[in-house]
């Protein structure tokens, strides 16, 4: 699984420079392999993503803010998957 664009959930590996078929220059955010990979199953927001990996293990990482990511106490961002407290 790999994430990409603005924020990347993964931590990113920086910015480069594309050119559209319009000719207009415009930021790349190359895909970024997701630690842990593969994973059994996940869904991902627009903030957080949220993975079972091949073990059975619950892990969350992105927008940590407002309990997003199970932690009531979260702030800031998550930069790689990590076990959500009280499930297994």
């Amino acid at each position: 699984m790999s994430c990409w664009g603005p924020g990347n959930l993964v931590g990113g590996n920086g910015v480069r420079k594309c050119v559209t078929p319009a000719g207009n220059e415009v930021d790349c955010y190359p895909p970024t392999v997701v630690p842990g990979s593969p994973f059994a199953s996940f869904d991902v927001d627009h903030l957080f993503a949220v993975g079972i990996t091949q073990d059975g293990a619950v892990v969350a990482w992105g927008d940590a803010t407002a309990g997003r990511l199970g932690d009531p106490n979260g702030g800031g961002n998550v930069l790689v998957p990590t076990p959500v407290p009280g499930l297994p």
